[in-house]
């Protein structure tokens, strides 16, 4: 079976603005995800001391900071 031939008098169909929202959804997450990598490496010795982390376990708070 044939599909049916496209009307030579159908428009084309106008593109949305759908993608300038999401484009600009994920440059704020990843603006959100800079500013929390940001200030948790300020705030890593207090952090350190407060939850009695070493080094090797802060590591794998940063870790999953990079990986979000």
């Amino acid at each position: 079976m044939n599909s049916p031939a496209p009307s030579p008098t159908a428009a084309p169909l106008k593109p949305t603005r759908a993608r300038f929202g999401v484009v600009g959804f994920c440059v704020a997450l990843a603006v959100v995800t800079y500013l929390d990598r940001a200030c948790i490496g300020v705030l890593a010795p207090d952090i350190r001391r407060d939850l009695g982390l070493d080094m090797k376990q802060m590591s794998y708070v940063f870790s999953a900071f990079t990986l979000a």
